[in-house]
């Protein structure tokens, strides 16, 4: 009964946002025709496509959505369309093909998309020489979309996020490394462990269900908790008053470690 009653708020909390929120229409004509975009100087864009992201054909469906305001550059783009065909591939293409010729990837998929191209790029010995020069633009196609929705470019305003990507102003990202043995893993907006984690690892065995899947692995998590065991090391925090000190403070202060049992999230 929970399990209904969750998903079934979901959905219509969905439907009802759409009805009081209504994606606002993008004039990507104004947009074209603006002299911010007519000097916009040549550019390589790598568009990387996850067919199978957010289920349902959603990905492919925003492609052609996508293509219609690229071609309309014209001459100011250079376009190349990676297609992923297997989980993993995302990261082999930017770990091994991707070269500083290119100017823009744009990518068009979930989080897990992203994660994987960064993963990639930071796998390599040029790692700091491809953030340099490389940008990393997201059009929303996943289930989550959570990089997407922190940077204000909703999943139904396809034409509106190329446009953003094409723009080409720039935001660094903080990028967070965890180590595990010799496993490295380089992660954005957050890190998650115990219930979190666990509700998005196994939501995909729904993932034909698209964002419904997450509710309905965070209510199986619910209904049947698990304890965690973590070791947890981790640096005080110290006071520092320009942020670029932040780095000789963690250097010199004293790592501590701790243990902890816990039930649910953490």
């Amino acid at each position: 009964l929970l399990l209904v009653f969750v998903t079934a708020s979901a959905f219509i909390g969905r439907k009802v946002a759409s009805w009081i929120w209504p994606p606002t229409a993008f004039d990507v004509a104004a947009f074209l025709a603006a002299k911010e975009t007519q000097d916009l100087p040549p550019r390589n864009v790598v568009v990387i496509l996850n067919p199978v992201a957010g289920g349902q054909g959603k990905a492919s469906a925003i492609w052609s959505k996508a293509k219609a305001v690229l071609d309309a550059f014209g001459p100011h783009i250079d376009v190349t369309l990676v297609r992923t065909t297997a989980a993993g591939h995302a990261r082999r293409w930017a770990a091994q093909e991707l070269t500083l010729e290119v100017d823009t990837v744009l990518c068009i998929g979930g989080d897990g998309t992203l994660f994987e191209i960064v993963n990639g790029i930071f796998s390599r010995p040029d790692a700091l020489a491809i953030v340099s020069k490389v940008a990393l633009a997201v059009v929303p196609a996943g289930s989550g979309n959570g990089l997407g929705t922190s940077l204000g470019i909703p999943p139904q305003e396809v034409e509106k996020a190329v446009a953003i990507a094409m723009r080409g102003r720039r935001k660094k990202l903080n990028i967070m490394k965890v180590s595990q043995g010799p496993t490295e893993i380089f992660c954005f907006l957050f890190m998650a462990y115990g219930l979190i984690a666990d509700c998005d690892f196994e939501s995909e065995a729904y993932r034909l269900l698209g964002p419904l899947r997450f509710h309905i692995a965070a209510a199986i998590r619910i209904l049947f908790k698990r304890r965690y065991r973590v070791k947890i090391r981790y640096t005080p925090v110290v006071e520092f008053e320009n942020l670029d000190d932040l780095g000789t403070h963690c250097q010199s202060a004293q790592l501590v470690e701790r243990e902890l049992e816990v039930t649910g999230i953490i």
